[in-house]
């Protein structure tokens, strides 16, 4: 005798799959107008994510729009109030708390959440550093932005635990050394990068894809990779994909594409 399976056992199944993972994005939405944040949060609706990381957002009736849309989705909305550009997290589902950044040149810029899960806590850092200028006295400020970011966040946190499993990820305005094409500049930053993949942290996409050249920013002929997760060892077990997501740029919600997080749980 021949059964058909339930409709609804399949379904049921689909979600049980869905809620034993955690996906993460982060997304750079460019200082939204009301009309791009609209269709920003149909593109996040759609997506689904429990947890999304937005950079260059400022107080405007973009970021407003985006902001009670989530919330009317549940999300509790977190960021620390600004006059200048600020990193949102965005998070439902899991127990988390805030931590607040006691250095002031980071606290707006630098988002820093931990979560309960069920393969232990783990510290989310959202970052949205300041871009690339040839002016000396702003190489010096970003390199010290991105020094402060290691030493007096993220190594740490490290250095307190090493049992959490730390994964920051935003828009750091880098490029890998090995990047190609070379921009003329971006060598003033090599050692950032290095120092963020400093171990026991690994450029994620990197490690998984080693040879793959990858670009999250396109404008002006040009194509970058500024968004980047990284990530402690520890988190590598339960990783299920890495990924940038090019779609909303391509629509032109952003010159920035999206970068996609999964873990297993």
């Amino acid at each position: 005798m021949n059964y058909q399976m339930s409709l609804f056992n399949i379904d049921l199944e689909k979600k049980e799959a869905e809620s034993s993972k955690i996906k993460i994005i982060a997304w750079n939405i460019q200082n939204s107008s009301k009309d791009r944040a609209n269709k920003q949060f149909r593109w996040i609706h759609d997506m689904n994510p429990d947890i999304i990381v937005l950079t260059e957002v400022t107080f405007s009736a973009g970021f407003a729009l985006i902001k009670a849309e989530l919330e009317m989705q549940d999300y509790d909305v977190i960021y620390q109030k600004s006059d200048s550009y600020f990193t949102v997290i965005a998070i439902r589902n899991y127990q988390y708390y805030q931590e607040i950044l006691d250095i002031i040149r980071l606290s707006e810029r630098v988002n820093y959440i931990k979560l309960e899960t069920p393969i232990g806590n783990i510290a989310l850092i959202g970052v949205y550093a300041p871009t690339c200028s040839r002016d000396h006295e702003k190489i010096l400020q970003k390199r010290k932005f991105h020094h402060e970011l290691y030493n007096e966040v993220i190594d740490k946190i490290w250095r307190i635990s090493s049992d959490t499993k730390i994964i920051v990820l935003g828009d750091f305005n880098i490029l890998e050394p090995n990047h190609n094409p070379k921009y003329e500049g971006f060598s003033n930053y090599f050692k950032s990068y290095e120092q963020f993949t400093r171990k026991p942290f690994k450029d994620l996409y990197r490690y998984y894809e080693s040879e793959t050249m990858e670009y999250s920013w396109f404008g002006q002929g040009m194509y970058q990779r500024l968004d980047h997760i990284f990530a402690t060892e520890n988190i590598l077990p339960y990783v299920n994909k890495v990924e940038y997501l090019h779609e909303p740029r391509r629509n032109k919600f952003s010159d920035h594409s999206a970068l996609q997080i999964e873990l297993n749980i």
